[in-house]
């Protein structure tokens, strides 16, 4: 040892004698620390090497730390013998995968930080918005999952939307979307808390860009657009959405292609019991695709730039395609979706034309829904103004009789709207319809 070279900080730290704090048991430093709040207890595990070794140990974790999540736990008796019953069964993710050139590459254990993990999502991420913001990009989706379901739980607050406008974490947030759309594709199937992480996170975004033009515009620039398309395009997500239009649209598979680069972290094949992938008809999978949607209508209701991106990305031929194959909301988030596109930008009527748009809006008139009919109706009338060409096929397709069968079946509103487009159509007139 005395002819061995050292540097300075390792030679200093070898003759550097222990402090008394370091040299007391385990036992009772576990009990000084349980006085300490928590904030101060993280900083005090930085007071040395040993302490932090220890702070930082499986044994802590089995006492200290389960016994902050449970309180009815004895701390004595954990601290007394330092155990893991009723740690294992606990489902909570364990391992993280590593990036690197080996595919078949180990994978980190955290198990030393479990009950760390799981105070962190009962306490820290419900008391705390800036912890939850900081935490969206952890590699452990559960802890994901919990930061994203607090914020979503408090997106109407204009704190939570005045951080979601900033450019880096709306990036994030997308790219949760294209992680989620990665793991699905790579795994075949629609595992648990990629379906959850999915959930919270257009959850969020649907609640922030209802009224936001702030978060609409930094959204499309994060290329938020062309994510949430690649989503409804995903055929283990939203196997229904396949028609025979996207075998011949390239703008898609360049889209897929793209998504499956831009992951949140290099993404490794893991595998799944058929127990842990959900089917793409599960209700809350189905609710991803209504959230996806609905966040295309309110982003389409605010800026023209939004309608014109979405058109140029194949995204009316997709809406369509959905519009008779799903439930009643989703109908009538898509059908506003493409009624604001045909607003704003007149290439979406004509691309009504070329994917039979016009003869699916006469379709829906025979639904059941005062509302899908009504929001049907408005769009026909956008669709048909100033266009012979849409207005020709709608009355050859008989949507003149349609609107008539309307106007005699339905009362109130429904009727009325009926009533009003009939008379433009026959007119040749301009007259907005009101919902």
């Amino acid at each position: 040892m005395g002819s061995q070279r050292v540097c300075k900080s390792c030679s200093t730290r070898l003759h550097t004698p222990p402090s008394i704090w370091s040299q007391l048991p385990f036992a009772i430093q576990v009990h000084v620390a349980s006085y300490l709040s928590t904030s101060s207890m993280m900083e005090w595990s930085l007071v040395d090497q040993d302490t932090h070794r220890r702070f930082t140990s499986r044994d802590f974790d089995a006492s200290y730390w389960y016994w902050r999540c449970h309180s009815d736990t004895s701390l004595h008796d954990l601290v007394k013998s330092p155990r893991d019953s009723g740690v294992e069964s606990k489902e909570i993710q364990l391992t993280v995968p590593l990036s690197g050139s080996d595919f078949r590459s180990t994978q980190s254990c955290i198990r030393c930080c479990q009950n760390r993990l799981e105070f962190v999502q009962k306490h820290a991420l419900s008391e705390s918005l800036n912890a939850c913001f900081s935490l969206i990009n952890y590699p452990l989706v559960s802890i994901r999952v919990s930061a994203l379901r607090t914020l979503r739980r408090e997106s109407a607050g204009l704190a939570v939307q005045h951080v979601v406008a900033q450019s880096d974490v709306m990036s994030s947030l997308v790219r949760c979307l294209q992680f989620g759309n990665t793991q699905i594709l790579n795994t075949h199937g629609i595992p648990t808390e990629i379906q959850e992480l999915l959930l919270m996170v257009s959850g969020l975004l649907l609640n922030t860009t209802q009224s936001s033009r702030d978060i609409s515009t930094v959204f499309r620039e994060k290329e938020g657009i062309t994510t949430v398309l690649a989503l409804l395009q995903n055929e283990f997500l939203n196997p229904r959405s396949q028609s025979s239009f996207t075998d011949s649209s390239p703008t898609f598979s360049r889209l897929a292609e793209s998504s499956s680069r831009s992951g949140l972290s290099s993404p490794r094949l893991q595998t799944h019991s058929s127990s842990d992938l959900l089917s793409a008809r599960d209700p809350s999978v189905r609710k991803i695709i209504l959230y996806l949607i609905g966040l295309l209508m309110n982003l389409c209701n605010l800026e023209k730039a939004n309608c014109v991106e979405l058109v140029g990305l194949d995204g009316v031929e997709l809406l369509m395609s959905l519009i008779q194959l799903t439930n009643e909301r989703m109908m009538i988030y898509a059908l506003e979706t493409v009624k604001s596109c045909c607003r704003w930008c007149p290439e979406a009527r004509d691309r009504l034309a070329a994917c039979d748009g016009v003869i699916k809006i006469i379709n829906v008139f025979a639904c059941s829904s005062a509302k899908v009919v009504m929001s049907a109706i408005a769009l026909a009338t956008v669709v048909t103004r100033g266009h012979p060409g849409n207005t020709r096929l709608f009355r050859l397709a008989n949507g003149l009789n349609a609107l008539n069968q309307i106007e005699e079946a339905w009362s109130g509103p429904c009727s009325v709207c009926a009533a009003k487009a009939i008379s433009n159509l026959l007119r040749g007139g301009t007259i907005e319809l009101k919902q």
